[in-house]
């Protein structure tokens, strides 16, 4: 798998920000990282963004996940496969067993979370008041 171009992702995020009309440290709240973090996403200055805060700047800016990594990556799987395990290993025995019955409810019933957008079901304040 190639390496990400954090670069080019984070000229994306700075795009999308602009076109919401948001400072750095606006977004930056919006999605629960630091004000220094965020610039050194914008400008290419970190090795690797987590796939919760990739998920919530896409949700903030109301855009597909895949706009920001699409064509950086060989396989877009593979980085999710990596963040899945990585939660995986952090977790007791109860909690790997919960989040399979998660799996499954989500796997068994597409049509409850069919959306055209990521993350496109759960626009509430209260989500974002979490971040």
């Amino acid at each position: 798998m190639k390496q990400v171009d954090y670069k080019k992702v984070g000229k994306r995020i700075r795009t999308k920000r602009k076109e919401f009309a948001l400072k750095q440290k606006e977004a930056a709240i919006k999605v629960g990282v630091s004000p220094h973090y965020w610039s050194d996403m914008e400008t290419g200055k970190v090795n690797s963004i987590s796939l919760k805060t990739l998920f919530s700047i896409a949700i903030l800016f109301d855009t597909n996940l895949n706009y920001f990594v699409a064509d950086l990556i060989d396989d877009n799987k593979d980085i999710i496969y990596e963040e899945i395990e990585t939660m995986l290993e952090g977790m007791t025995k109860n909690q790997r067993i919960i989040s399979m019955d998660l799996l499954n409810v989500v796997y068994n019933n597409p049509e409850m979370f069919e959306t055209t957008e990521i993350g496109g079901y759960v626009k509430d304040e209260e989500y974002y008041d979490k971040y």
